[in-house]
């Protein structure tokens, strides 16, 4: 192995545990809030993607829920972080677990705004030769 290859492979870890915990948290909260929270207000809510910081200490996770809790689910979240970071401190096996930050996925809706936006750019003629 030469030290060009060792370096890709010391430069490639931290990106794969990066995405190992944040696949870990997902899965983690997902199935937390689907079977154990009893909030009415979190009734439907779906945790789509946790992107965690280069160092793991914070977590931001991108969650999306029905058109009726659209108002509350977030601020019902972040007041629940601290719990929810505790619990899963519990069920995880990690030294730290990052501060939890929830962000609404609205990925649909920005794809259907950039769809739009690109079929209102004027199609020009092709250039004859």
């Amino acid at each position: 192995m030469t030290v060009h290859q060792a370096s890709k492979d010391i430069n490639k870890k931290p990106y794969q545990r990066k995405e190992r915990v944040a696949t870990q948290l997902q899965q983690a909260l997902a199935a937390h809030l689907a079977t154990r929270v009893l909030d009415p207000r979190l009734r439907g809510v779906t945790v789509v993607e946790v992107d965690c910081s280069p160092d793991l200490r914070r977590a931001t996770v991108y969650v999306d829920a029905p058109e009726d809790a659209q108002c509350t689910y977030l601020s019902v979240l972040r007041s629940a972080s601290a719990h929810l970071r505790q619990t899963l401190a519990t069920q995880l096996a990690l030294r730290v677990v990052p501060k939890l930050h929830f962000r609404s996925a609205v990925r649909q809706q920005e794809a259907c705004r950039l769809l739009h936006l690109l079929d209102a750019i004027p199609v020009s003629e092709p250039l004859a030769e």
